[in-house]
């Protein structure tokens, strides 16, 4: 895998859910705050990668994975806790996707077909579960791979939808105006330096978004025999700036979109649209995000309950 791969593979690992919640906390905060904090998060998750591979570097034994890393700076019980973790932390995040990429595409069946007879009952193909049933098969043979380079298709069909995501928001910004909730300040205050209680609620919101430490040393073996620390750090370099990108993008579009009125999720604002065609290809662009993300959170789950049984 090469330095623009990885960095592919890291940015569908990034790059989730967690999107959804990005203008609301840069909202919370004020722009110019969200902005700060996008750039401590960016300089955070570098650290991170680059304080793992210095600790690799200095270690007495060879480290190849998150489990040895444990087991070397504390023990073999560091194992089981890692791998605890990861299984809870993975069934957690995967139930969620499974929900938001239900719903998402259920939402769309009814505002298309159903419209006019939302309590019909016959509707089996508005229903999350009928979604999360494709997803699951579809998703079958993905989640069984065995390398990180195998899933490449998936990281750039994940990159082209986050793109496409961007896009639609662009577009539905400066194609239709916005009414800003009179009781609330106009969209020049959102520029304003703000400092309180809140900023901690979006500093933890923002910071749970740049999250991937679990994929690092995966990804690491994944760059292949020539791979060095550098490599790594340059990948994660190139993801991390993609991110900010992104997340400042979507951001800035959907509070310039919503207002005051933005939701903490802001597919609840873009799902009000209704019959809108750019609400139905944002809805559909982020399902197809969601998709791609949960192979690589799976990933680190996986990895877990194998250690775990190959441990007892």
């Amino acid at each position: 895998m090469t330095v623009w791969g990885a960095s592919a593979a890291l940015l569908s690992t990034i790059i989730g859910g967690g999107i959804v919640g990005i203008p609301y906390a840069m909202y919370l905060s004020g722009i110019p705050v969200g902005l700060i904090i996008n750039v401590i998060c960016f300089a955070l998750s570098y650290l991170s990668t680059y304080l793992f591979m210095e600790t690799k570097k200095k270690s007495d034994v060879p480290i190849k994975t998150l489990y040895e890393f444990g087991y070397v700076t504390i023990g073999k019980s560091s194992i089981y806790y890692i791998a605890f973790l990861s299984i809870v932390q993975t069934v957690g995040f995967v139930m969620i996707y499974f929900i938001v990429f239900g719903d998402l595409l259920g939402s769309i069946v009814l505002d298309v077909f159903y419209a006019d007879n939302p309590a019909d009952e016959h509707k089996f193909f508005a229903s999350r579960i009928c979604w999360d049933i494709i997803l699951g098969l579809a998703l079958l043979p993905w989640i069984l791979k065995k390398h990180l380079y195998e899933m490449k298709l998936g990281a750039d069909i994940h990159f082209a939808a986050v793109a496409f995501f961007i896009i639609s928001l662009f577009i539905q910004r400066f194609t239709k105006k916005r009414e800003y909730n009179i009781d609330a300040p106009g969209p020049y205050n959102y520029w304003e330096f703000k400092f309180g209680f809140k900023e901690i609620t979006s500093f933890s919101i923002l910071l749970c978004a740049y999250n991937f430490s679990f994929i690092e040393f995966p990804l690491y073996h994944s760059l292949g025999p020539d791979r060095t620390p550098k490599k790594l750090l340059d990948a994660t370099f190139v993801a991390l700036s993609e991110t900010i990108v992104i997340y400042v993008s979507t951001g800035l579009l959907v509070i310039y979109l919503f207002g005051s009125g933005v939701d903490p999720n802001c597919l609840v604002n873009i799902a009000n649209e209704g019959g809108n065609v750019l609400s139905y290809l944002n809805r559909i662009f982020f399902a197809i995000v969601i998709a791609c993300h949960v192979p690589y959170v799976f990933f680190y789950g996986k990895e877990g309950i194998c250690i775990v049984i190959d441990e007892i």
